[in-house]
This record gives C-alpha cells, structure tokens and sequence, in this order.
C-alpha cells in the first residue's frame, strides 16, 4: 500500500511544490482514490476569504478595534517569544508541520483535530477585525462569542432544545461547561463543513471502510459499528481518523437530502454508560451518549432531522452496519 503524505498533498493544493514535484503528486492522485479523496478534501476547505468579503460591503474598522486586536496581538506574541507577519496566514502545510510528531506515533494518515482546525482558520488579524467590526455593526455576533474564543457573556444553560427565558429570537446556548473538551473540539470543527465541501468528494467504497474500520479497531482500540443511516435519509460520505490531545478520534460525516452535514465522533471515555442527551447551541443540535467506555456525539446544524431519536437508535444498534 502506498504511504500517503498528506503535508506533501496539502503542499500540492495550496500551490507550494516545484514543477516535478507537482507533476509527480498529479501522477499520485490520478492513480490512487485515496489521494484524490484527500486533495478534494483539502480543496474544498482552501476558502478565498479575501474574495468573499471583497464583494461585501464591510463598514470601516474602528481605530479603537485596530488598536485593542494590535495590542492583544503583541502581548501574546511576547508571551509565546515568536512575532510572525502579523498580514500573513498559515498554509494548510505550515499548520500540518506543527503536530507531526504527534500524529506520526498514531499511524499514517491520522489527522490531529487541533491541526485541522488551526489550518482553516489560517485568517490574517486585519480580516477578523473587519468580520468582527460588521458583525456588530449588523448585529449578528453570537451572544456566546467566535468559536472557540471563550469570549462573550454567559450563555444561558437549556438541555433537550427548549428555548432559554430571555434568549433573543428564541436562540439556544448552552454552557461551555457542560460538554467534555473533545465534544467542544468537535462542535468547532463542525461548524467549518458546509454542504458543497462534503457532496462531492468521491464515495467511499468498501475497500476504503473496510480498511478505515479494521485501522479504527487495532491501531486506535475503538471498537465502531459505521450505522447505515439511509433510513433516516443520511449518507455517509467522509470518514476519518483524528486525534484530539493523543486520543484517538474517529469521525462520520452523513450528508441529509437537504442542508449542511452532521458528524458522528466517538472516542474512548473510560467511564459509566450515560443516557442519550440532546441539546442546542443556537441552530447546531448536540446529541451525546456514553456506552460500552465509549464516547458519542451526534452533531449537526439542521432542521428537519430529530438528531436525538437518530442517536437514540444508533445507541441501541437499530441501525444496520454499513455495507458497500
């Protein structure tokens, strides 16, 4: 079997390697369907920032803002004793090349979520000060902050997606404290997939589940059944192995008839079974459940889907297992 370096693909797609080079991956992903997988992949989540937000109307920066993000920027540059171009923005390769080490111990082609999630957000200071300055100047900031940031009032706590006394339009957050840090990580990487960067990537055949299954079982110890979802009108489209702080992660990734995807992630959680449990935080629906000292999370932003009866059924294996 051929070894895959994702580095060198994710290289290949952001426009970094020589002629030969180029030629030679080109040779690589034409001939082999997991390659091509992978750089389809890598494609669609290369965003143009720039191109999107240039067709936007975007108020002007206050200097204020400028001032406050320059300064936040400096004190955590000395902090960390680096002081990188703070215009430029980090490749799919640079943000890779950070966690090799980690994921070499984990076997080929594991993928760290913290990685993965860094080199998406590769967007220079200046862009998210203009995002932030038009989100509030058309009143769309999240109430409980950017993902990921911390930042922002306190949320108001809702288990099962009742709407939150208060909540403006009716909008639910919950706390950050009541998930587990991996399913935190897993609600982030999630809001970075959208329809179109998971509808056409290449089917999985069973060449590639079987494999993807046999690897999740001896080199990660989780024991998963991939469900076969197409009753409740979802198909699996993405599969992947990830790491989140040296635990291994595996992902699901199920495309509904209409609408964004949804994810299911399991990783090993040592601890007592725990009943399926849904909550909403603003329009994403979080289903989580722990069973067999294994740790799930269903999650998506989508309507028209009951996640929590889906859950409920994966939880009690009365979907069949995938078969290609």
């Amino acid at each position: 079997m051929t070894t895959i370096d994702e580095t060198l693909l994710m290289a290949y797609v952001d426009g970094e390697l020589s002629p030969d080079q180029h030629a030679e991956v080109a040779a690589l992903v034409a001939r082999d369907p997991e390659a091509a997988a992978l750089v389809a992949l890598f494609e669609a989540s290369k965003l143009d920032y720039a191109a999107a937000f240039a067709a936007q109307p975007m108020p002007p920066v206050p200097d204020s803002l400028v001032l406050s993000i320059d300064a936040l920027v400096a004190g955590h540059r000395e902090r960390q004793g680096a002081k990188p171009d703070a215009g430029t923005t980090q490749t799919h390769a640079e943000a890779t090349a950070i966690d090799t080490a980690a994921s070499a111990a984990a076997g080929t082609n594991v993928r760290n979520l913290d990685a993965e999630r860094q080199k998406r957000r590769g967007i220079p200071v200046w862009l998210a000060a203009a995002c932030m300055a038009g989100a509030f100047g058309a009143g769309l900031v999240i109430r409980g902050g950017l993902p990921g940031t911390g930042t922002g009032p306190a949320p108001t706590t809702v288990a099962g997606g009742a709407s939150a006394p208060g909540a403006a339009g009716g909008a639910v957050t919950v706390a950050s404290t009541t998930f587990a840090p991996w399913v935190k990580a897993a609600m982030e990487y999630q809001q970075l997939y959208t329809r179109d960067s998971v509808a056409y990537t290449p089917d999985i055949d069973a060449q590639r589940l079987t494999r993807f299954v046999d690897d999740a079982r001896d080199k990660d110890k989780l024991d998963i059944v991939v469900p076969d979802l197409s009753k409740a009108g979802l198909e699996l489209k993405q599969v992947a192995r990830l790491r989140f702080r040296g635990k291994a992660l595996v992902q699901l990734v199920y495309l509904p008839k209409s609408g964004p995807p949804i994810s299911l992630c399991v990783l090993a959680e040592p601890k007592d079974d725990q009943a399926v449990t849904a909550n909403q935080v603003d329009a994403m629906h979080v289903v989580t459940w722990r069973q067999a000292k294994l740790g799930y999370v269903l999650v998506g932003n989508t309507d028209g889907l009951d996640l929590e009866s889906i859950g409920k059924q994966i939880a009690a294996r009365d979907y069949p297992a995938l078969s290609i």
